[in-house]
């Protein structure tokens, strides 16, 4: 299912219309929003024509779990970007996209350059440092200043549903928890000090507060589902 950058009552951050819940922390012409599963993926360019301005084209990469970020342009192919977990532009009326199912989406704005940036984030791009690469790539693109952006993380499989091996203790040795006895990662704790670490302000993160694998009856969960 695809996580378009463009209600709970868990977030006061997102809204809910349609099957797409939208942040409501971004500026005036720019949408971040991801999808459910109640979403039909077929109506994708039906809801991207209502958001305002209208994105013309979308963007999309081959994901590979790894820290490679790309400057998307306009292109006939919306896949020509090739591979990678992360996308940036100042492009007008396009989309970025990714898709995630336990993964973290992580959108970002820059209000000052114009330009924004979209991340998929699961436990290997964190190891590799695909937060660090995006904000690196959209200061060296756009010129942006790490404190000015703002940042908003999807859902993403939570602690207590994220059992991992023992080998997670030296990867992320601040973030690993004993549940029972077994280790559990806590991703998104991840990500908020890597994005903090890379020049982010914390008034300037966002967070939707959904667990995939709690919340299976809106979010696809490879874990929950037997699929990774």
């Amino acid at each position: 299912m695809p996580k378009i950058l463009g209600l709970s009552n868990r977030s006061k951050n997102v809204q809910l219309q349609g099957g797409v819940y939208s942040f409501k922390v971004f500026p005036a012409g720019v949408t971040a929003a991801f999808s459910g599963r109640a979403f039909d993926p077929s109506k994708t360019e039906s809801f991207l024509s209502t958001l305002t301005p209208s994105p013309v084209r979308f963007s999309a990469l081959k994901q590979m779990h790894e820290n490679r970020v790309v400057k998307a342009l306009p292109v006939s192919d919306p896949w020509g970007e090739g591979e990678g977990d992360g996308l940036v532009t100042r492009e007008k009326n396009l989309a970025l996209t990714i898709r995630t199912a336990d993964c973290a989406s992580i959108f970002f704005s820059d209000p000052a350059e114009e330009a924004i940036g979209i991340c998929h984030a699961g436990w290997r791009g964190a190891r590799c440092g695909i937060t660090f690469e995006l904000v690196e790539k959209m200061k060296a693109q756009f010129n942006s200043e790490p404190k000015t952006l703002l940042a908003a993380i999807g859902p993403v499989i939570c602690r207590s549903c994220y059992e991992v091996g023992e080998e997670f203790e030296g990867y992320f040795p601040r973030e690993v928890f004993r549940i029972n006895g077994k280790p559990h990662l806590d991703l998104k704790a991840v990500l908020l000090r890597q994005l903090k670490e890379a020049g982010l302000t914390p008034d300037r993160i966002f967070d939707s507060n959904f667990c995939t694998a709690c919340s299976t009856g809106q979010f696809f969960s490879a874990r929950r589902e037997g699929k990774g």
